[in-house]
């Protein structure tokens, strides 16, 4: 039987009030030739019964104990089972539109890029606020690797080639692994292209802001490995994004 062209992985756990909506815009995509693979850390019996709903045969369900690890184990063993060409994690709280990965693997197609990304909205669950994400304007417009000495602004839409990703797997055990992942991808050479088209919705919880707020470090960890590169390569502004980096190291010291 033929691969699939796009694998997409969704890492779970106690998300099963939501996790029917994300499968269903995932089958709403325009682009059909995919493999939803649904990997439950640990989610428990709801998350089953909700999985039980779907009979379609691009996807694949599995189940694994909790690995208290932010859904990386999970996330890593999907990438595992991955067989298409191009690959993508998304979250089980996250929507995603139908032109979501037929825009991505297009702009990939058309551009030889190694990565493509888009834009997306924000729901704030607590508030009901949307809005829709907006890069620093020394951020937008198509990607520059000293993007990636700043913080991660790619966001939740985004697609790459399996070429790519099996030359930096795996994925890091933190709350940034998907910052961490895109740095070491680009640090690696590959070739990123953002596309300038709303494609998903993310999902904003105060539990997802609180394991974020509680993981500076690992974010300025990441910071500071693209600030080395860049200083490696004689970029330009490298000597000013290794201070500010440094300074924001010493503000989440011990934190």
């Amino acid at each position: 039987m033929r691969n699939p062209t796009v694998s997409l992985i969704c890492p779970t756990y106690n998300q099963a009030d939501t996790i029917g909506l994300t499968v269903r815009s995932i089958l709403r995509q325009t682009f059909t030739d995919f493999e939803l693979i649904v990997v439950s850390d640990g989610a428990g019996e709801e998350t089953d019964r909700a999985m039980l709903m779907f009979s379609d045969a691009r996807i694949k369900y599995k189940i694994l104990d909790h690995g208290n690890d932010f859904g990386i184990g999970a996330l890593n063993y999907g990438m595992e089972l991955a067989q298409g060409d191009y690959l993508t994690f998304i979250s089980s709280d996250n929507l995603y539109f139908s032109p979501f990965l037929r825009t991505l693997l297009e702009t990939i197609d058309e551009t030889g890029a190694d990565f493509s990304f888009g834009d997306f909205l924000a729901y704030e669950k607590e508030t009901g606020l949307w809005i829709e994400f907006e890069r620093p304007p020394h951020l937008s417009g198509q990607f520059a690797l000293e993007h990636l000495a700043v913080g991660y602004t790619i966001g939740i839409c985004f697609l790459f080639t399996r070429d790519i990703f099996e030359a930096v797997k795996p994925y890091i055990v933190s709350p940034h692994a998907d910052y961490d992942m895109a740095a070491r991808m680009a640090i690696a050479g590959a070739a990123f292209h953002h596309v300038p088209a709303v494609l998903g919705v993310n999902a904003i919880h105060e539990k997802q802001l609180s394991v974020t707020s509680r993981s500076q470090k690992d974010e300025t960890k990441t910071r500071l490995m693209v600030v080395e590169h860049l200083i490696k390569i004689g970029h330009p502004g490298a000597k000013e994004f290794k201070e500010k980096a440094e300074r924001m190291k010493k503000l989440t010291k011990g934190g």
